[in-house]
């Protein structure tokens, strides 16, 4: 890209090009996670997720990790003229993380991973490609480790997505419900 050319080959200027992941954890504006914990917090048995949702990859980060990242660059001169991805050290699919979340939530339900088409909903991120990065550059070479834990992250993140959640759910479970009903009736009828 022009703009990194020219600030990686500008002496008087050195500069750091930082590649953010998603940001996830308080006050994320975009609440990524918000669907997922609010639904387990409803005691909803399932999550429906498109098989191409559920398989994609993506490197995260959260955003005290993030910031981390951000002022070790700042505060490092010999970061200067390189190129840094930042991100969790290995991205989990989404059903994973989903999974993970459950974790941390204690909930007992279950992931349902269902074909393209079937549920009635677009995505709105292209799943076709993993958008996964290598971080293995700011931590081999500068030494970046998180200082929050993944499973510390997530728990900071579901506890305040609970606490700024609205009073009542802002889901309508029944076609969702109905889906269910309907991916039931047909494993169990005859083949």
């Amino acid at each position: 890209m022009l703009v990194e050319q020219t600030i990686l080959n500008d002496e008087r200027l050195p500069g750091t090009i930082l590649w953010l992941p998603m940001v996830y954890g308080p006050n994320d504006p975009q609440r990524r996670l918000f669907d997922y914990i609010q639904r387990m917090k409803d005691g909803r048995p399932y999550i429906l997720m498109d098989e191409r949702m559920a398989r994609w990859k993506a490197s995260m980060g959260y955003v005290e990790n993030v910031a981390a990242a951000i002022a070790m660059s700042i505060n490092h001169a010999e970061t200067a003229s390189h190129v840094l991805n930042v991100g969790e050290k290995t991205a989990m699919s989404m059903l994973d993380r989903v999974t993970e979340i459950g974790k941390v939530m204690k909930w007992d339900g279950k992931v349902i991973s269902v074909h393209k088409g079937i549920m009635d909903t677009e995505l709105l991120l292209e799943t076709k490609q993993d958008l996964v990065v290598d971080t293995s550059k700011i931590r081999e070479h500068f030494g970046y480790i998180e200082p929050i834990s993944d499973e510390e992250g997530l728990r900071r993140t579901v506890q305040w997505e609970l606490a700024n959640a609205p009073k009542e759910s802002p889901f309508d479970y029944r076609q969702e419900d109905d889906m269910i009903q309907m991916l039931n009736k047909s494993f169990d009828e005859p083949k």
